[in-house]
């Protein structure tokens, strides 16, 4: 499960929340959007394609039936 990426659907909410909270974007972003992430920042899309690179790679090959979060921690608080 990867957590957040600053694809266009997150730039759009991240631009109604700054209206809804009344916040700057900047503030959103870090007050709001990634809060519950111990990790403050968005997930890099890299480290996702090389996550999945991996898990499809040899070096996998014994890892079966598990959930590896890419959340930031989120999942952790």
């Amino acid at each position: 499960m990867p957590g957040l990426r600053p694809y266009p659907l997150v730039e759009k909410q991240i631009a109604d929340q700054a209206k809804v909270h009344q916040l700057s974007e900047r503030d959103v972003i870090a007050k709001v959007m990634l809060e519950k992430q111990a990790i403050k920042d968005f997930i890099p899309v890299e480290l996702i394609a090389q996550t999945a690179l991996f898990l499809a790679s040899e070096q996998a090959a014994t890892i079966t039936g598990i959930a590896m979060p890419l959340d930031g921690g989120w999942s952790a608080v």
